[in-house]
């Protein structure tokens, strides 16, 4: 089963490690040990945090998988199945049936049209940015009403 790892490293410990090697060695070694499909490396919630999308043949695995990035750093780990287009689309299929002939706003016909969308690699689309709400730039003043509020200030003596 395609699995995705998020391994999410303490500052402190994650900077010692950098600085003796410890972080590159157990990353190279779980890369070799798992042989994923892709590994992404990103800062989430202040944390440097590795994703591992990989193939996990039996659940045992994640013993010793996670015993080295607990062991040597401290890691948070989480493990969590993942979709590629192809398996979302045949997951539908299952659930649902056979693609319905009519698309309408059925759960099977927007992750059809999202799904195909990805299958395709989404070459050439251009997305336009949502303009029903206002930018940043605009902040949050254009949501306060236009005209002015019907109540009086009130003053202390």
């Amino acid at each position: 089963m395609r699995m995705m790892l998020r391994a999410q490293f303490p500052v402190e410990k994650a900077n010692s490690a950098i600085k003796d090697g410890t972080l590159q060695r157990v990353v190279q070694e779980t890369v070799e040990r798992i042989n994923p499909e892709a590994v992404y490396f990103t800062a989430v919630d202040g944390m440097r945090t590795a994703f591992f999308v990989f193939d996990m043949t039996d659940s045992s695995q994640t013993v010793s998988i996670s015993e080295p990035f607990f062991l040597e750093l401290d890691a948070a780990l989480s493990y969590s199945p993942a979709m590629n287009p192809d398996d979302l689309q045949k997951g539908l299929q299952q659930a649902f049936g056979e693609p319905r002939a009519r698309r309408d706003n059925s759960a099977i016909g927007f992750f059809e049209a999202a799904t195909s969308g990805l299958a395709a690699g989404c070459a050439g689309q251009k997305f336009a940015p949502d303009r029903s709400r206002p930018t940043p730039a605009e902040g949050a003043a254009s949501y306060l009403p236009k005209s002015p509020s019907p109540i009086s200030p009130v003053t202390i003596a």
